[in-house]
């Protein structure tokens, strides 16, 4: 598909840490079309951010609580940068598959997980 979605989700995970600190301290605003960076410069450092736990990047922060519904193809803040997905769906053909042992299953549910959590939806097809 061109990309790994557990790093895209990594990417997004930062994001939205650095996008809460940001509107915290008032440095970040959100308009009708986007967002609205109030500083020049973030004083935030790279190194803070890549010390968080993988475990906890790789999985998906529930954005309920988050004040601002983020499209993530659209414009972010212009010291934010997370990969575009242009992919909405996979099709999965599963007509050829006459058995998947039990380490197939895991690695095709983990990886359905990862793009779940990106936002592609997955369909399987052809499954006997």
């Amino acid at each position: 598909v061109g990309f790994k979605p557990l790093r895209v989700l990594q990417k997004r995970n930062k994001a939205l840490k650095k996008m809460k600190k940001m509107l915290k301290k008032g440095e970040l605003q959100q308009t009708p079309k986007g967002f609205l960076c109030t500083v020049t410069s973030v004083t935030d450092s790279e190194e803070e951010l890549d010390n968080n736990k993988i475990e906890e990047l790789n999985q998906p922060i529930n954005t309920k609580d988050f004040p601002i519904q983020i499209d993530w193809n659209a414009s972010l803040p212009p010291n934010i940068k997370v990969p575009r997905i242009d992919i909405h769906s996979i099709i999965l053909d599963f007509s050829a598959v006459s058995f998947l042992d039990v380490s197939a299953m895991r690695i095709v549910g983990e990886t359905l997980r990862e793009f779940i959590w990106v936002d592609v939806e997955v369909y399987i097809v052809g499954a006997y």
